[in-house]
């Protein structure tokens, strides 16, 4: 399971979270609040490393509006 953070490309305020096993991938599309974006891209993040119990992969989805 990893953490979702949503973006829109460009910019660096959270659009929307989400913690699931489903990544969206390049090129795919999402509705978030009544609005189609395109997976501009995905990058990931290990939060939390040295801590053993407290590691979270972090899934950075950058968005585009259609």
């Amino acid at each position: 399971m990893a953490q979702l953070e949503f973006y829109i490309r460009g910019n660096v305020h959270l659009l929307a979270s989400a913690q699931d096993g489903a990544v969206p991938r390049e090129g795919e599309f999402i509705s978030i609040r009544k609005t189609t974006y395109k997976v501009y891209r995905v990058t990931w993040a290990l939060d939390y490393a040295d801590e053993m119990h407290k590691t979270v992969l972090r899934a950075n989805v950058e968005l585009e509006e259609t």
